[in-house]
């Protein structure tokens, strides 16, 4: 009976560390001891994820990340939020709407509109590139999946993907798996954002590595004391991504801790 006990025990103890074991350590140099402008180069004037930020961020050779989801009629879009209402002043979900529709809301005001992925793409050239994946029209349909792969394959820059939802990195494990994938996340105890509970405490403890067997982690930069982060880093030393620092402190000491950085606005100091 004690040798039955101390199997368990010995189990329940390997199961967070099955759990959170990454992809297998490969060459990630076209990522990594680089920054990445969040959304683009934007600020007064030029909206985030806007072909203005994007066109800034090439000039100033700086990477850049910015998020891709889908309209209803399914054309991959730039753009960060479920609704339009924080940018374009209208309560209406991305997903829920044509891309001819959307072009009606301009971005802050301004004379931008909404990009799709693929005007972006053109944009940017061969810049440095992490995308992240939103699906908010159903965590499991991975339709944008399909979309953002076609359109990456033949972009002549270094690109990877990432997202929260790690049914998302589980797709492009099993359908690209040759392509640089990253799961998400942050302290979801701090922050719930709307999140199931369980599924909160899971992708805060990277519970989820299981799933999408990630290439880097790209967690927020004030969480790293989380133990399912520090366990991770400290049995597996994945590469690890920052985000989103705001302002040269933040940067400079994210630099120090992390592999790559995705900053707010300004070009960090070298």
């Amino acid at each position: 009976m004690k040798k039955r006990w101390w199997a368990l025990g010995a189990a329940a103890l390997l199961m967070p560390v099955a759990l959170v074991k990454p992809g297998k350590r490969r060459d990630l140099s076209d990522f990594t001891g680089k920054t990445y402008a969040h959304r683009g180069l934007h600020g007064p004037g030029v909206p985030e994820n806007s072909l203005p930020a994007f066109r800034r961020a090439a000039q100033k050779g700086v990477g850049v990340e910015l998020d891709v989801q889908l309209t209803r009629d399914g054309v991959p879009v730039v753009f960060h939020d479920k609704t339009l209402l924080r940018m374009c002043g209208v309560d209406q979900r991305v997903c829920d709407l044509s891309y001819e529709e959307l072009k009606a809301y301009p971005l802050q005001g301004s004379s931008e509109i909404i990009p799709t992925f693929r005007q972006v793409l053109d944009v940017l050239g061969e810049t440095p590139l992490i995308c992240e994946i939103k699906t908010y029209r159903s965590h499991t349909d991975q339709t944008v999946c399909e979309k953002v792969k076609a359109l990456l394959e033949t972009y002549p820059g270094p690109s990877c993907v990432e997202s929260f939802n790690p049914l998302t990195v589980e797709w492009f494990k099993k359908h690209w798996p040759e392509k640089v994938r990253g799961q998400l996340s942050m302290n979801f105890a701090r922050d719930p954002a709307g999140q199931n509970p369980v599924v909160g405490f899971c992708l805060t403890h990277l519970l989820v590595n299981g799933l999408g067997r990630p290439d880097f982690i790209a967690y927020c930069h004030k969480d790293t004391g989380t133990a399912g982060f520090r366990l991770c880093r400290r049995l597996f030393h994945p590469a690890v991504f920052a985000w989103t620092t705001r302002g040269r402190s933040e940067t400079e000491r994210a630099l120090k801790e992390f592999d790559a950085v995705i900053f707010e606005e300004k070009k960090p100091e070298p």
